[in-house]
């Protein structure tokens, strides 16, 4: 079976097909430029929070909670 004559008439009918790969004709009403502000790079510096020292009052309300934890820890292990 000859596909010579086949080959050379897709060749001929489809200019943007190279070696399989479709060149990529981007129509411009497709594109959403409304999220032309966002990058995949990143800006500027991660915030660091080593170091932070926070205080934290124990009140009842926390007290409370820590009880609370330890009997759900306590029913889970069991």
């Amino acid at each position: 079976m000859d596909l010579s004559t086949f080959l050379e008439r897709q060749r001929i009918s489809e200019p943007e097909v190279v070696l399989g790969l479709e060149v990529n004709k981007i129509d411009e009403e497709e594109i959403d430029a409304s999220l032309a502000h966002i990058s995949s790079t990143h800006i500027g510096r991660p915030v660091d929070k080593k170091g932070k020292v926070q205080e934290i009052k124990w009140d009842r309300e926390l007290d409370e909670l820590s009880r609370e934890k330890a009997a759900a820890e306590a029913q889970r292990g069991a």
